[in-house]
């Protein structure tokens, strides 16, 4: 009888590492995905700006993927993506934040910039990372970091203080 408990303890004590493990891998798979998205929107604008030599098309700001919650942040579907790679990017938009939400973050997810100096020749995307209080940040130069944070002032490579890092 002892025999059986000590060998049903060994299996829950198993168990208990297998499943810890899996979180810790499902949260991983989580923050991959976002960045495998993020360098995606970063293809679109570089495309928009092959075709059009400027982002002037791309309206900045935070970005949600909905507004249930009656808040006046720009939605997946309002944000000004327009253009030949509108739908594409409204869809890696989603993606980015079901992903994110998933974790439990509602707010504050994807931030995306353009330089406003009045030549509109470089941007900033900014992604949460899932379980981490910083963002992943990709340049128009092709800089990028997952160090972003307010607490440095979005100054890690490719966040919005200056994406030409």
């Amino acid at each position: 009888m002892i025999e059986l408990l000590v060998v049903i303890s060994i299996i829950s004590l198993l168990a208990s590492v297998v499943l810890s493990s899996l979180n810790s891998a499902r949260q991983n798979s989580r923050a991959a995905a976002v960045k495998a998205q993020a360098l995606e929107a970063r293809k679109l604008m570089e495309l928009e700006f092959l075709a059009t030599g400027s982002y002037a098309r791309l309206e900045q700001g935070w970005v949600k993927t909905d507004n249930l919650d009656g808040s006046s942040t720009p939605t997946c579907a309002t944000q000004g993506f327009t253009g030949p790679h509108e739908a594409n990017m409204r869809a890696i938009c989603q993606n980015i934040n079901s992903i994110i939400e998933a974790s439990g973050i509602t707010t504050g997810n994807l931030f995306i910039t353009r330089d406003d100096g009045g030549t509109n020749d470089a941007y900033s995307i900014m992604v949460k990372l899932p379980n981490s209080a910083f963002y992943f940040c990709l340049g128009s130069n092709g800089a990028s970091s997952d160090l972003g944070t307010s607490s440095n002032d979005w100054t890690a490579p490719g966040c919005f203080a200056d994406p030409t890092l």
